[in-house]
């Protein structure tokens, strides 16, 4: 039997939104990387969606605002335009009390490709249209993600 390869990001929240607080899974199948995103906290907005990216760079310091800068863009390895981005994710909707889960499927990278790589969440829900990053607004949360135990 072959072990399936995992990942995980545990996210937290910038200054100006220090309560927010969750995980990101990654599991590989033979369809592509099952996405697994459970958050807490999450401030309430006018629209309750949040965007959501996998980001090319490897730091999660929120220092001073902008924060999370050091994340970078969004992962691209194959230079598409958004939202077509590797790292283009489903917007999250929070349910009234800031509590969100999102489970997906995508077929654009493997676990092994994005270890060490972060995720964020943005204040703004991704509008699929804008380039190069679908205007999501100020970043408030991320997670580095780091291997986990295989199964």
């Amino acid at each position: 039997m072959q072990r399936k390869r995992l990942a995980r990001a545990k996210v937290f929240g910038s200054e100006e939104f220090p309560h927010i607080m969750g995980e990101v899974g990654f599991t590989d199948s033979p369809l592509g990387v099952w996405v697994a995103c459970e958050l807490t906290n999450l401030p309430k907005t006018e629209s309750g969606f949040f965007g959501f990216h996998l980001h090319e760079g490897d730091k999660c310091e929120p220092k001073t605002e902008p924060y999370f800068e050091e994340a970078k863009g969004h992962y691209n390895p194959k230079k598409t335009v958004h939202p077509k981005h590797a790292g283009d994710f489903p917007n999250i909707l929070a349910a009234s009390g800031g509590y969100a889960k999102l489970f997906f499927l995508t077929d654009r990278f493997k676990v092994s490709e994005i270890v060490g790589r972060s995720v964020i969440i943005h204040y703004l829900p991704d509008d699929y249209v804008s380039q190069p990053s679908g205007s999501a607004g100020k970043r408030i949360a991320c997670g580095k993600i780091m291997p986990a135990l295989k199964i």
